[in-house]
């Protein structure tokens, strides 16, 4: 044998020898070469290269290695494994790390035990294929390969680590299954696949619907969704097919703080929203020419799912909502979209979409135009635009007298209310159809225009005409009605009359009167007929009945209203009128007036004393022009207690001033103008009287001595300095008188009845007197305007002249007399100043040229 060959055989054995030591054997290759670099030995081997590890066998076409330092293999590498395969272009693993590195167009990763395979262009892992990273928009799969369970992930990087089975996807990243795909900038897949966390703008598709929000975990049970929990800025929209071919889907939003996604055996069974929840439904028209949407919104919003379709929706706490339904129409040859809005709320909401069924349960309440409806329970059926509305039931601790009247024609505690414009009517029952605009109303009670009416059913046949069964109508609001009328038929036409036959009037429940027919007018506005009359205190107090009478609304320019209050105790009629008159841009008052008649007994003359009293009052304002009106008002009354003894006004009964003036005012041209006027003022408790006759003032126009200038040939106007010196006078005049009460003066005599022993009598006589001033005052207080001074550009001097004169006129009274001052004199007083003030402007300028600051500009007034 030649020394080559022994040389060949010796080196072959060194190698085999040495890397049996590092469990990796060179089986076969075409060629085998080692080389001497640098004090190390590097070898080659090509062609069909195969080593066998401890675990598996290696395949490539060729490689190249240096003793205990890392190894390439290049060509069609082929790792198996009995944990995992790789197979790449090249491959470089480093001996002392125990950490490869397989780059190629398509490196596959796939670890059996994991049941993880990756696909990508580089891949990056430790010794064993316990945990790796690829990159490149690698893909990868969990749970391989188990179609049904599996999970696509493609990123621009993803890693993976075996021993908590764990695994990271970043940029871009989406993740498919049979049951969901996803998409986000960051994924987290922990145990093996049973908690999914996605970040940075995460979405979640689930056949046609869409999960969103900041961040996104799936909870897996079995391989099976369990839960779905969206934090923050949390939205979900769902689209269900109702007919697939054609492409018609239901649509539902949700959107909230969080949201909870619930799953039974994979399949989702409901949907919880917190924190400021709304929720939208569009259900599909399926070609029909109409609109429909419900939103919602409330505390917590609850989706009930079955078989994948969206069933219930309940809305708790602070809950409202919206219904609108459109359809297009036709009007004047144009097509128009009319959509109909109706606005609910209540503390719960449930929403049966199947039914088309919206339940409003605790202070419920519906909103359609101008129609409200208040109920403790409502339900309306979208479909067939239907709504039932239901009244809370009276506990029997409530009713104090079961044989009460109003307990039985009242409704309930939390009785059904239904607004219609101005208006309102309750009971408890009610069925009603927006469409048809028909419904009824079981045991109602109404507020109409000035009387009430109750029923035990109420029907809208039409808009404005109602039936009502077994009805009473009443003037009275008391809570127990003192007087009725009752009928059991009743027709109502809305603002117009209530017709009534037969019909029977009641003083509580005693029947007094029968009549075989009955019109009660219902007209709102100004119409001619009888007045709503009222009794009262049947059961305690004094009995009264009040407002008997007619109104007359004569012509479009004026009306009369007469009627009586008569007061059973004292025996007293009080009979009041009032006209009022009107004439659009000429005239308009009214004039007011009362009358009573009291009967008394007076124990000191032992007999019947009979006491009239009154009241006037009006007010006037005439337009003669429009530079000359005329405004006045006045009112008297008999005594200080009228008011607060007859009238139902509260401010009326407060007032203790009675006050008359009169006043106009005169244009004179375009600068002058004249206003003045008289007044009268008693103060009902101090008898206080105050008059001005008159007060008057004068305006004038502003006189420029030395003219005001003159007009260029471009019509502005030029002004020399002297041109800016005017004169202002507006002088004025005012007459008052005042008259006070002093407290009365007692004057106590003893009288001895002789007929009577021992006996005396004390008789106090008052008596006093009212004191009294009595002035003129004229006010002149002329002005003169001078011109500014400007010396030079920097400087302004501002003089200025203030005069006024006061003449004032004195009339002898027993205040004037008290003050020893002469009323024959006319008394003088007079003021007048002189001042002279500075005013300049200083500017400053500097140019920093900072951050696109090209100048700064300081103005400084002291």
């Amino acid at each position: 044998m030649s020394n080559s060959k022994l040389l060949f055989l010796f080196i072959l054995l060194l190698s085999t020898s040495l890397y049996a030591k590092e469990s990796l054997v060179l089986e076969h290759s075409d060629q085998f070469e080692v080389q001497q670099l640098q004090d190390e030995y590097v070898t080659y081997v090509v062609g069909n290269v195969h080593f066998i590890t401890e675990t598996g066998n290696i395949y490539c076409d060729s490689a190249k290695w240096v003793k205990g330092e890392d190894i390439q293999l290049n060509g069609n590498v082929i790792v198996e494994d009995e944990k995992y395969f790789l197979k790449a272009d090249s491959v470089f693993y480093d001996m002392g790390k125990g950490e490869y590195l397989a780059l190629g167009e398509h490196v596959e990763l796939w670890s059996y035990k994991d049941s993880v395979y990756a696909a990508g262009s580089q891949a990056f892992f430790e010794e064993g294929g316990s945990s790796f990273y690829m990159e490149n928009r690698p893909l990868m799969y969990l749970n391989y390969p188990d179609t049904m369970t599996m999970y696509e992930i493609l990123g621009d990087r993803i890693d993976y680590n075996a021993e908590t089975k764990e695994a990271e996807a970043y940029g871009d990243v989406k993740i498919s299954s049979k049951q969901f795909s996803s998409q986000s900038n960051c994924a987290k897949i922990k145990a093996g696949g049973n908690i999914l966390d996605l970040y940075e703008k995460p979405s979640i598709k689930k056949g046609e619907s869409v999960i969103s929000g900041e961040l996104i975990t799936v909870h897996m049970n079995n391989n099976l969704i369990d839960f779905i929990d969206v934090i923050d800025s949390a939205k979900a929209v769902f689209k269900e097919p109702v007919d697939s071919v054609k492409g018609y889907f239901d649509e539902s939003i949700l959107s909230g703080n969080r949201i909870v996604l619930y799953f039974k055996y994979g399949v989702m069974d409901n949907i919880l929203c917190y924190g400021q929840s709304y929720s939208w439904y569009y259900p599909s028209s399926q070609g029909r020419n109409e609109y429909q949407e419900n939103s919602v919104s409330g505390d917590t919003i609850k989706f009930f799912i079955e078989n994948d379709e969206l069933q219930t929706i309940h809305v708790i706490g602070g809950s409202q909502g919206q219904y609108l339904s459109g359809k297009n129409k036709i009007v004047d040859s144009a097509m128009v979209n009319v959509v109909d809005t109706i606005d609910y709320r209540s503390h719960f909401i449930e929403y049966a979409l199947k039914d088309s069924l919206i339940s409003l349960k605790e202070k419920a309440y519906v909103k359609s135009g101008a129609v409200a409806l208040d109920a403790h329970f409502i339900e309306f059926d979208t479909d067939k635009n239907i709504i039932e509305a239901f009244s809370a039931d009276v506990s029997s601790d409530t009713v104090v007298n079961p044989y009460y009247l109003s307990n039985k024609i009242q409704p309930n505690v939390i009785p059904v209310i239904l607004k219609d414009g101005d208006e309102e009517i309750l009971g408890d029952y009610l069925l009603y159809s927006i469409a048809t605009e028909k419904g009824r109303i079981v045991q109602t009670k109404t507020d109409y225009t000035e009387g009430l009416y109750y029923g035990k059913k109420l029907y809208r046949e039409q808009k404005d005409i109602y039936y009502v069964k077994e009805g009473r109508y009443t003037t009275c609001d008391a809570d127990e009605p003192h007087f009725h009328f009752k009928s059991d038929n009743m027709k109502m036409i809305e603002g117009k009359r209530l017709i009534v036959k037969p019909v029977v009037f009641y003083i509580e429940s005693l029947p007094i009167l029968k009549l075989p027919f009955y019109i009660f007018p219902l007209e709102k506005g100004r119409h001619s007929g009888l007045l709503p009359f009222s009794f009262g205190k049947f059961e305690k107090g004094e009995r009264y009945v009040k407002n008997v009478g007619y109104y007359w609304a004569a012509s479009e320019y004026f009306d009369l209203k007469t009627a009586f209050d008569y007061y059973e105790q004292r025996r007293t009629l009080n009979v009041y009128s009032r006209i009022n008159f009107n004439k659009r841009y000429v005239l308009n008052g009214y004039l007011d007036g009362n009358y009573a008649r009291t009967t008394r007994y007076d124990t000191n003359v032992g007999q019947e004393v009979k006491e009239p009293r009154w009241t006037v009052s009006g007010a006037y304002r005439h337009e003669f022009s429009p530079t000359f009106n005329i405004n006045a008002s006045g009112s008297f009354q008999s005594d200080s207690r009228y008011q607060s003894d007859f009238s139902q006004n509260l401010e009326e009964r407060l007032n203790r001033s009675v006050r008359s003036q009169l006043s106009f005012s005169k244009k004179f041209g375009k600068s002058v103008s004249l206003s003045g006027s008289v007044s009268h003022l008693v103060n009902l408790d101090t008898e206080t009287r105050s008059d001005e006759l008159p007060r008057m003032a004068l305006s004038l126009p502003s006189f420029y001595p030395f003219g005001s200038g003159k007009k260029n040939k471009e019509g502005r106007l030029e002004q020399k300095f002297y041109n800016s010196i005017f004169v202002r006078y507006n002088p004025s005049i005012r007459h008052t008188s005042n008259r006070t009460a002093l407290p009365l003066v007692v004057d106590t005599s003893v009288i001895i009845d002789t007929l009577l022993n021992d006996t005396v009598t004390t008789i106090d006589s008052t008596g006093g007197y009212r004191t009294r001033k009595r002035y003129a005052v004229m006010t002149h207080n002329p002005s003169l305007n001078l011109p500014q001074v400007k010396l030079g550009h920097v400087l302004n001097i501002i003089p200025r002249i203030n005069y006024s004169e006061t003449w004032v006129k004195v009339y002898e009274t027993d205040q004037s007399l008290d003050a020893g001052i002469d009323a024959s004199k006319v008394y003088r007083s007079y003021s007048y100043n002189a001042n002279v003030s500075a005013t300049t402007k200083l500017y400053g300028t500097v140019y920093p040229n900072l951050f696109g600051l090209i100048g700064l500009r300081h103005v400084i007034t002291p």
